[in-house]
């Protein structure tokens, strides 16, 4: 894979094609640059967004991903509680959410599996259970190992998705 800088402009551009073809964009580069930060001041506003959600679950396990197992005892069935960082379809509705994965390649490879719904680009995006609102696009940030960083190598499915 080819590393290649692009500009704050170019960024948006970018992004504007990538959510246009129901894609999510891919932001990586050294701590500090504002790989967090673009996205919420520069690219949400210039793309008309309504809201921006930044979600960090490095250090986190899977059920801070997709809540925890409620029983039901009259049915008898497992529901999970939804947790607050996702822009559900119910929390959000029909705004135009921008959701910021931040540090993806850092969280655990169960959390990381149980998103894979979210870069599929024919389907619903979910998280386990819960749908995202319908107008929830996604941008990922992460550290490259050029720069020194512990960072992991995202996984080729994934690569190609971006």
């Amino acid at each position: 894979m080819k590393l290649a800088t692009a500009s704050i402009g170019q960024l948006t551009a970018l992004a504007r094609i990538a959510f246009a073809s129901n894609r999510f964009l891919a932001i990586y580069g050294k701590g500090g640059i504002g790989k967090t930060t673009v996205p919420k001041s520069i690219i949400a506003p210039a793309l008309g967004f309504d809201e921006t959600w930044v979600v960090n679950l490095s250090g986190s396990g899977p059920q801070e991903a997709i809540g925890y197992g409620i029983p039901d005892s009259t049915t008898r069935d497992l529901w999970f509680s939804s947790p607050e960082q996702w822009p559900t379809a119910k929390r959000v509705g029909t705004k135009r959410v921008l959701l910021v994965l931040d540090e993806y390649p850092e969280w655990d490879v169960a959390i990381q599996s149980l998103c894979r719904s979210l870069f599929n680009p024919h389907g619903s995006p979910m998280i386990g259970t819960h749908a995202l609102g319908a107008n929830v696009k996604i941008i990922v940030t992460g550290n490259r190992r050029t720069d020194g960083t512990r960072s992991a190598v995202p996984a080729a499915p994934f690569v190609e998705r971006c």
